[in-house]
């Protein structure tokens, strides 16, 4: 709870320190909206605290099952799929991720609903264990959409500055690294964060984690990072915002895949089957969902220049990262086994398709035989 003083401008919060009896579990349910890129959340209260999402009830709402958003919205039903600790209440309280369904249609699902239909195509391939690290570029702004340090924004960029530390980054790496410690705590697969190209992008990394579980602890780590900002009076954007097209950087959402053959010694041959594979898939096919505007956004973001792939081509590299479509880290190469990198899908991208499709790509035949 919090006590709120009107100011002309903003909300100053100051928070109450109540002590927590634990006679009650608040759970915090969120879903991601039809948009595919924003969150629902609503909040219950239960008696005893659950051990996973499946002792977390099934709730429903009213709210829109497709893009059209046309009225009445129907009733959905939440389904909980998966859970975390909650850092903005911590004990013993929780974040639920569910997934919307139709109360009264059992064989129809909900449109964009996609984190099924991932599921569905992991599931087929669980022997071969795929896991996915995933890079997620962000931008914080003010409420026009603008960079917190736009002012400072060079037009030749150091290609250095990611690593770099000093002017104009105090309070944003304040704020990353809350976010870091925010999803370490609710138990997150969290690998890390750095700083990116433009002035007020950032980047946090999840995994390398199995099975679908990277895409929901993305999922959980972006309600995060939102959470945290609404508290602090300052927005996330995870696409390339418009100040920024002029720049030479994208924002991007690059994705690390492996199998149990590519990490065991010999399994950089499996790579470059896996390569081989993915590069006979129709790649415009691909970019309908690697970018959640059906692919029109990649064909202004994939254009060749500083570090990007390009739409037309496919290309990949051993640790040059310069057009490069799909990258094998050069330790990879040195190892001999390990992971290779998707450099293509846009930083808004759905996880879960993402997920979905490089797996199809990367291990399935045109026929739907797993072939890896």
């Amino acid at each position: 709870m919090h006590f709120f003083q009107m100011t002309t401008k903003e909300f100053v919060v100051k928070p109450l320190q109540i002590p927590d009896d634990g006679t009650k579990v608040i759970l915090e349910y969120i879903i991601v909206k039809y948009t595919r890129s924003s969150f629902l959340s609503k909040t219950y209260v239960v008696d005893t605290e659950p051990k996973s999402h499946n002792e977390c009830p099934v709730r429903y709402i009213h709210e829109f099952d497709t893009i059209e958003a046309k009225h009445p919205a129907p009733e959905l039903a939440l389904v909980p799929v998966a859970m975390c600790r909650d850092p903005f209440r911590l004990g013993k309280h929780k974040i639920v991720l569910c997934e919307p369904a139709y109360p009264d249609k059992r064989n129809k699902d909900v449109e964009y609903n996609i984190r099924k239909k991932c599921k569905e195509i992991l599931d087929q391939v669980k022997e071969h264990e795929p896991w996915f690290g995933i890079e997620q570029e962000f931008y914080i702004t003010h409420e026009n959409d603008i960079p917190l340090d736009w002012a400072h924004f060079q037009p030749s960029i150091d290609i250095n500055s990611e690593l770099t530390i000093g002017d104009h980054v105090g309070f944003e790496r304040q704020f990353v690294d809350l976010h870091l410690r925010a999803c370490i705590y609710a138990g997150l697969d969290m690998y890390g964060c750095v700083r990116e190209m433009n002035p007020s992008q950032w980047e946090f990394q999840v995994g390398p984690s199995p099975g679908i579980q990277a895409a929901d602890h993305v999922i959980f780590a972006r309600y995060i990072l939102l959470r945290l900002a609404e508290m602090h009076n300052l927005k996330i954007s995870f696409r390339n915002i418009d100040c920024a097209r002029g720049t030479n950087a994208r924002q991007t959402f690059h994705l690390n895949f492996s199998t149990k053959k590519s990490r065991e010694e010999g399994g950089l041959q499996t790579l470059y089957s896996i390569i081989d594979n993915i590069s006979k898939y129709p790649q415009e096919a691909m970019f309908k969902h690697y970018d959640i505007s059906n692919g029109e956004e990649m064909k202004w973001y994939l254009d060749g220049e500083f570090y990007m792939p390009l739409y037309h081509e496919f290309k990949y590299t051993v640790g040059d990262k310069h057009q490069s479509s799909i990258r094998i880290p050069t330790h990879v190469a040195a190892e001999g086994k390990g992971y290779i990198e998707e450099r293509r899908p846009v930083s808004d991208a759905d996880p879960y398709d993402v997920c979905r499709v490089f797996t199809v790509a990367a291990l399935f035949d045109h026929k739907g035989n797993v072939l890896i």
